[in-house]
C-alpha cells in the first residue's frame, strides 16, 4: 500500500515551526509542532480518521529528518 503525506508549514518562530498533514491538504488536516531546538515533534491537532497516528507518524518523521538536517521548508511530503 502507497503512502502519501503532505506536509506544508503553517507558522514559525524562533522556538518551534508548526506543519499542517494530511492525506489530501483539500479535507481535514492535522497540526504538528518541532522543536527547534530539540527537534521534538508532537501533535496539536489531531488529523480526524488518523487513530492508529500513521499519518502523523509519517510526517513527524519526515520534519525529524528535515530537523536534523537544519532545514525547515515550506513543502515537503512523506512518500513510501
Amino acid at each position: 500500500m502507497a503512502i502519501y503525506v503532505p506536509i506544508r508549514k503553517v507558522k514559525e518562530d524562533d522556538v518551534s515551526v508548526e506543519y499542517r498533514f494530511s492525506w489530501s491538504m483539500e479535507t481535514n488536516f492535522g497540526l504538528l509542532q518541532v522543536d527547534k531546538r530539540t527537534g521534538e515533534v508532537r501533535v496539536i491537532q489531531a488529523l480526524p480518521g488518523d487513530e492508529k497516528n500513521r499519518a502523523f507518524n509519517c510526517a513527524a518523521r519526515k520534519v525529524f529528518l528535515h530537523w536534523k538536517e537544519g532545514e525547515f521548508p515550506d513543502e515537503t511530503c512523506w512518500a513510501s
